[in-house]
């Protein structure tokens, strides 16, 4: 619970969400956009599978590989999100601020997506079968009908 509770809080997704509202939104920087969106979604992704590696009772190198995937799955989720807002139009109700299609608009944005999903499953490739829902988890991501409820 302790590892939870760390990415919920002022490391993580609490700290995200002041960086996002506390940004200048002048100075937009791939590190900034970056750092928001490992610590919101990221990080609970990243709390969510360490958890799942704790319980598992996994080695050091197996909560490393597992952290490793959450996080470049948290930043995958975070980069679909916002190709999802940006495909939606602005009058979605969400206040507009700084993301990933803002710095590598839609089709570098996408690309990036792609390279991150391939990440995460290298990841998990040292799980071998184990390791199934996890890449299946990260391929999901590609799917442009998955998530249509977002819009």
């Amino acid at each position: 619970m302790a590892a939870v509770g760390r990415c919920a809080g002022a490391e993580g997704m609490i700290g995200g969400q002041w960086l996002d509202i506390s940004l200048d939104r002048r100075k937009l920087t791939r590190r900034a956009v970056d750092a928001i969106s490992s610590k919101k979604t990221g990080s609970l992704i990243q709390g969510a599978v360490e958890a799942g590696a704790l319980l598992g009772r996994a080695g050091a190198a197996g909560r490393r590989a597992v952290l490793d995937y959450g996080r470049t799955l948290g930043l995958a989720f975070q980069v679909r999100d916002d190709i999802l807002d940006a495909g939606g139009g602005t009058d979605n109700g969400r206040p507009v601020r700084p993301d990933h299609t803002t710095l590598d608009g839609l089709a570098g944005s996408r690309a990036r997506l792609a390279r991150l999903v391939a990440e995460a499953v290298r990841s998990s490739d040292g799980f071998k079968e184990r390791g199934a829902e996890l890449r299946h988890l990260a391929l999901s991501l590609l799917d442009p009908g998955a998530g249509a409820e977002h819009a």
